[in-house]
Parts: structure tokens; sequence; C-alpha cells
């Protein structure tokens, strides 16, 4: 634009900077009208959802942001509804495990690790919210196993859930 400019008289000069002038107001105008849609997560993804309806990740992404206020039933849903869009989304099945995990149901959210594991078994984060769970169900082997392969896959385990585990498998070494 700026060589466009020096090669040209001023009535083109002119004319370019109008133009320029334009497309800022535009963006301007368009980034305004989208700073109401994204108030929070929520409204963000909604926004999304409207737009498209069959779009798991948004579903999956709103379900997240309804689990960060703690509203889990209503993330259900929305993680239903990404999986029935699309049935191998490991990442809905983790998200909808931390969810069931978050009402308590750890038998459900244990389910749905796995079922997210068994589509993508690269998926670090899972074999640590499974561990998590396999503790709460005091399963504490197969926590020490998941928890085993978190690290394996590079995950850095908080050395409070080892000493929170030593009480419970005095017989094994855990790190």
């Amino acid at each position: 634009l700026a060589q466009a400019c020096q090669r040209t008289g001023w009535p083109r000069r002119i004319f370019l900077f109008l133009l320029v002038a334009s497309i800022v107001a535009a963006c301007a105008v368009l980034s305004h009208r989208q700073t109401r849609v994204w108030k929070n997560g929520i409204s963000l993804w909604t926004g999304a959802i409207n737009n498209y309806p069959n779009l798991p990740l948004a579903y999956n992404n709103r379900g997240n942001a309804y689990c960060y206020l703690n509203e889990n039933r209503r993330a259900l849903i929305d993680f239903d509804r990404a999986l029935s869009i699309k049935p191998d989304y490991a990442d809905a099945y983790n998200n909808r495990g931390n969810a069931w995990r978050g009402l308590t149901e750890y038998g459900r959210a244990i389910a749905d690790y796995s079922s997210a594991l068994r589509f993508n078994p690269d998926l670090t984060d899972t074999y640590f919210n499974r561990a998590v769970a396999y503790f709460l169900t005091k399963d504490y082997a197969a926590a020490v196993a998941d928890l085993k392969k978190y690290e394996s896959l590079g995950g850095k385990v908080p050395p409070a859930f080892y000493r929170d585990l030593r009480p419970a498998m005095p017989d094994r070494t855990l790190n």
C-alpha cells in the first residue's frame, strides 16, 4: 500500500486512504458486535451452536464452560449432544467423565474415561483423570497403573497424589 501511494498522484492516494479507513471502520464495527457474543465461554459457544448446530466442538466446549461453573448436569447435556454428532469424540468422553466425577458418579466417569482412551490412547490427561476416579473408588492398583501410564506420556503427577496413595498401598513402590 505504501508503494502504491508513492507511485500514484494525490487523487489515488486519497482513494487508497479512504479505502483503508473504510476497511478499518468495518473491522471495528464487526469487532464491537462480536464482543456482545463473547461475554463468557457459554455465550461464545452458544453463539457458535446457533450458527453451526452440528459442530461437536461447540457443544464440547460449552460443556466445559458449564463444568467450570460447576453446572455438571447442564454440561452432560452438551457432551451427550457432541457425542451424538461424533460418537468417537475422545475429548468429549474425557470431559463428560469430568462432569460425572463432579457429580460423584465415579463408575460412569471411569467408563467415559475408558471410552476416551479407546478412541485416543494418547490422550494423556485422561489417564490422570481416570486415576483420580479410581482413587476415589479405592481401586488403588488401577490408579497407580494409570499414573504410571500418564507419566510415561510426559505427564507430571503432583507429589501429593502419590503421598495420598502411600497409606493405601504400603507394599508397593509408587515412585
